[in-house]
C-alpha cells in the first residue's frame, strides 16, 4: 500500500494486480486496487474492483463505503443507495 500513499498510482496498480494473480480470494486487494483507481480518475474501473471484492466479502465496511462513493461520484445514486440492502424474509 505504500506505493498508493507515495502517489506511484501506476506502479500501485500493477501491484495489486499481481497481489490479485496470487491470491484471487484476497479481497483488500480487489479493494486497494479500487482505491487507486479512483485516485486516477478511473470510478468505472474502480467500481469494477470493488464489487469483486464484494463478492468475496460482501460486508466488509470499507469496501461497501468505497463502492457507494464510487457509484455517487458516477452518479449511479440508486444503485449506491441499493448496495447494503438486503433481501427480506
Amino acid at each position: 500500500m505504500a506505493l498508493k500513499d507515495q502517489g506511484r498510482l501506476d506502479e500501485a496498480v500493477q501491484h495489486f494486480k499481481q497481489t490479485i494473480g496470487i491470491d484471487p480470494q484476497f479481497a483488500e486487494a480487489y479493494n486497494n486496487l479500487g482505491n487507486s483507481y479512483i485516485k486516477l480518475g478511473k470510478s468505472k474501473e474502480a467500481i469494477t474492483q470493488y464489487k469483486m471484492a464484494l463478492s468475496i466479502s460482501p460486508d466488509s465496511p470499507s469496501v461497501l463505503v468505497n463502492l457507494g462513493n464510487a457509484l455517487a461520484k458516477r452518479w449511479e445514486l440508486e444503485e449506491a443507495f441499493c448496495i447494503t440492502e438486503k433481501p427480506s424474509g
